[in-house]
């Protein structure tokens, strides 16, 4: 029953409602398992969904489950819909962008906690408008705090969208090599020490601490991200001479 949209107690009164044939809440909820007040949340949700309906005896009501033949009517219905709110979502998404104007100012958002990293480093992959993915990041501590398949889970998603990266990166411990999705360069941790993630795209900037309280933000403008871009580009041509001298330590 949960593989067809309904949560586990939805789908515990519902066969509850099927083995009694007809029931109060009283008795639903001691057949089910699941005490009263809980009980009147969901049978309010299955009478919503039409999956049960209600009828009166006396002072009484008797509520009663649809027959199991006609589940597959409501998953007509509840696909259909889906399908309405689909169009209704392309059609508000239009508009939004019809009356954003980019470059008319900044949008910030904010995340905090390891989730809150998640979610924005998950994200910025599909909103962000870009040929290539710009990046300063501490190795080590990028290993710390997320695991080999969420980091590997990023890199998937980057690479569905085609893009490439440039990254400069800190460690005591590890030199990546250049492949063909992407650029590196080691960064020397004690003269150039960083505890964010950084990452710059051609309309968004994207920073994540990764020290005390986790937490990042996301800024979106085209203008900042791309004085930032040309930032990155300098430090790239710095990085480049300093390369051997960082990799030589590891290698010690």
């Amino acid at each position: 029953m949960q593989n067809i949209g309904l949560s586990e107690k939805q789908a515990k009164i519902y066969l509850a409602l099927l083995e009694l044939g007809k029931a109060t809440v009283q008795s639903l909820a001691r057949q089910a398992k699941i005490n009263r007040p809980t009980t009147y949340v969901i049978i309010g949700e299955l009478l919503k969904e039409k999956l049960v309906f209600s009828a009166s005896a006396g002072k009484k009501i008797y509520y009663h489950a649809i027959a199991p033949e006609n589940l597959a009517d409501w998953l007509k219905t509840k696909k259909q819909e889906l399908i309405n709110k689909a169009q209704e979502l392309r059609t508000v998404v239009k508009e939004i962008k019809a009356q954003y104007k980019p470059g008319a100012g900044a949008t910030v958002r904010y995340f905090e906690g390891r989730d809150g990293l998640l979610v924005m480093t998950n994200e910025i992959y599909y909103i962000a408008q870009s040929n290539k993915a710009r990046m300063f990041y501490p190795l080590d501590l990028i290993k710390e705090v997320f695991s080999k398949e969420e980091l590997k889970k990023f890199k998937d998603i980057r690479l569905q969208r085609h893009l490439p990266s440039r990254a400069l990166y800190t460690s005591a411990k590890e030199i990546r090599k250049n492949t063909p999705d992407g650029e590196r360069i080691l960064v020397d941790p004690e003269k150039y020490r960083t505890v964010c993630d950084i990452s710059f795209h051609s309309d968004y900037i994207r920073i994540a601490s990764l020290t005390n309280k986790l937490a990042g933000i996301l800024i979106q403008n085209k203008t900042m991200a791309q004085a930032m871009i040309s930032l990155f580009e300098l430090a790239w041509l710095g990085a480049r001479q300093q390369q051997k001298e960082a990799e030589s330590k590891i290698r010690q």
